[in-house]
């Protein structure tokens, strides 16, 4: 097997047995929210959703956590990059520093010159799947959650909002925030490490489930 195809061995969809018309939820919205919760979490989250937009299958399913009409998003403002790229470097003008990454001297210039706003406060990530800032190589939730809490992550940097691929800072957790019980991310520890799930965290993920129908992100809004 092609290196361009050993991620789909990884897939959560397919590791985990789903029958593939879940990953076809049509325009049923709870089938939709049960296909994203597949995708959470998916070790080739990314993989899949630069799959699915490089090969142009933005018309069926749910890829890397995107319904078709996110994908479809991505690639036009992806294209619409491209574009001024060209015409930029065609009229002999300096091109847009979000599409100069290297002009960038910042993480913070960086995470805004390569994300896109999302329906219900997602943000998709259009750059590349790994990138350099000064000699550090960072990943696209990496660069968000430095952004946002001002310190490198502890352990991995995981979407806690159902959306795969969601760089939304308030979207996204470290091992630190993630492994306290009475959370969704102390549910989803218990299952990783298969150990017997606790009351408050299985109640902390119903209750996040139950957001994310509600308000399409499993987050908890600050009263």
């Amino acid at each position: 097997m092609s290196n361009s195809t050993d991620w789909r061995t990884s897939a959560a969809c397919r590791a985990r047995g789903v029958h593939p018309d879940a990953m076809f939820p049509e325009r049923d919205k709870e089938r939709i929210d049960y296909a994203r919760t597949i995708c959470a979490g998916c070790p080739v989250s990314m993989a899949c959703l630069r799959d699915a937009i490089n090969s142009g299958d933005t018309q069926w399913g749910i890829r890397g956590g995107l319904t078709p009409e996110e994908r479809r998003a991505v690639k036009k403002e992806i294209n619409r990059r491209l574009k001024a790229a060209e015409e930029t470097q065609a009229a002999g003008k300096k091109a847009d520093p979000a599409l100069q990454r290297k002009s960038c001297t910042s993480l913070g210039e960086l995470f805004e010159g390569n994300t896109k706003r999302l329906v219900h406060g997602h943000l998709t990530w259009t750059g590349p799947a790994r990138l350099t800032f000064q000699g550090q190589v960072y990943s696209p939730r990496k660069v968000a959650f430095i952004v946002d809490r001002g310190r490198p992550p502890s352990g991995r940097v995981m979407t806690t909002c159902g959306l795969s691929g969601c760089v939304q800072p308030a979207h996204i957790a470290d091992d630190e925030e993630r492994t306290a019980c009475g959370t969704r991310g102390g549910y989803q520890r218990h299952y990783r490490q298969g150990t017997e799930v606790c009351g408050p965290c299985r109640q902390a993920n119903t209750d996040a489930d139950n957001r994310l129908r509600r308000t399409g992100t499993s987050k908890q809004v600050a009263a």
